[in-house]
């Protein structure tokens, strides 16, 4: 039989908790060994991004120094450009993308703008040296300086009468637009742009004036008014809507430009409009079927609806149509059917490729 003595055994299992009892010392050193696992590779890791950060900052700066060199920037470029940096995501670190990467560019130039730093006038003149003028990834305007000679705009005095004009040169001092406008110097203006993302509006200034040339002032303040490229307006007025039917191109007589005129200009062709298949490059005739009097209910210079006049028409039928412009003078403009609306009462209609000014005849209707 055996006998436990609760004297003894109640030692014995003192004698066990005490062995896993720690000195103060013990714990203390515990707690510094556990910290030190801990923060040395931390530390560690923000040395080695320090010297990282400071090796791509010397190579950066490396990398601006021949860019500077091999663009011919100026001292105050290149001082401007460093100003400039403190505005980009990077800071220095985007000192080459200032002068190579336009979306960088665009940034730090606005918040630089914003606080009153440089001019719009600097920003263009900066754009136009470095070759920035392309719009943005989204094709998105930014700046007069990305205007190109050539582009029709529209003029405007804030008076409420506009004018068309074309840019004629875009340089670092100015955007020169001729114009029948006449807008005294120092007065503010406002200049529409149509491009395929959308319908721009841009303030600007009057800084010259040379006969029928208005030189304006770069502007930065470019605010796009709609997503839609040709600004459209609710209308009402007679028009002559002309079915026209695909026949092979053999059949022509003189070749027949689109907008319904003769290659030659001498009016327009009685037996179609030559027109070219963009899949397979095939030339087809286009002869008109039957004219039917409508009206319209609203226009743009990209297109427009019009009352259904009691066709079977179907989305990518050709039409011919003929309106009058502004200039009392007839518009005749080839389009396509887009869908009908409305229980088949409308009929949206987008106009193809057109003679050279038909377009701004439209434009000009709209906007009278």
């Amino acid at each position: 039989m055996i006998i436990l003595s609760q004297e003894k055994l109640s030692d014995y299992w003192d004698g066990i908790a005490q062995g896993f009892e720690k000195s103060p010392f013990e714990v203390v050193l515990g707690v510094v060994v556990l910290l030190l696992l801990i923060v040395v590779p931390v530390v560690l890791f923000l040395l080695w991004q320090k010297k990282e950060r400071r090796k791509k900052t010397t190579e950066s700066r490396a990398l601006f120094g021949m860019l500077t060199a091999r663009k011919k920037l100026s001292a105050s470029d290149v001082d401007l450009f460093e100003q400039m940096s403190s505005y980009a995501p990077r800071g220095v670190r985007d000192l080459p993308s200032l002068l190579t990467n336009s979306r960088v560019f665009s940034l730090s130039a606005r918040r630089m703008k914003e606080d009153g730093r440089v001019s719009d006038t600097r920003i263009a003149a900066l754009r136009l040296k470095l070759g920035l003028t392309a719009p943005g990834k989204r094709g998105i305007l930014r700046s007069t300086a990305e205007l190109t000679e050539g582009l029709s705009v529209e003029v405007g005095s804030g008076g409420g009468a506009s004018d068309f004009g074309v840019v004629e040169s875009v340089t670092p001092d100015a955007v020169a637009v001729r114009t029948p406008a006449r807008i005294a110097k120092g007065r503010s203006v406002e200049l529409k742009v149509s491009k395929p993302t959308g319908m721009y509006a841009i303030q600007s200034v009057v800084v010259g004036v040379e006969a029928d040339l208005l030189l304006l002032g770069h502007s930065e303040k470019v605010k796009r008014v709609q997503k839609r490229r040709f600004f459209r307006r609710k209308m009402k007025g007679a028009v002559v809507l002309t079915t026209l039917t695909r026949k092979d191109a053999s059949e022509a007589g003189p070749r027949v430009a689109d907008g319904g005129r003769s290659a030659s200009g001498s009016g327009q062709a009685s037996r179609g409009i030559i027109e070219q298949d963009p899949g397979t490059g095939q030339s087809f005739l286009l002869v008109p079927e039957r004219n039917v009097k409508t009206r319209l209910l609203d226009l743009s210079a990209g297109g427009a609806r019009v009352q259904n006049p009691v066709l079977a028409l179907e989305a990518g039928q050709a039409v011919l149509l003929t309106m009058q412009g502004a200039d009392k003078k007839l518009i005749k403009a080839r389009a396509t059917v887009v869908r009908t609306s409305g229980g088949d009462s409308s009929v949206s209609l987008k106009f193809g490729a057109l003679e050279h000014g038909v377009r701004d005849r439209i434009a000009r209707i709209v906007l009278r």
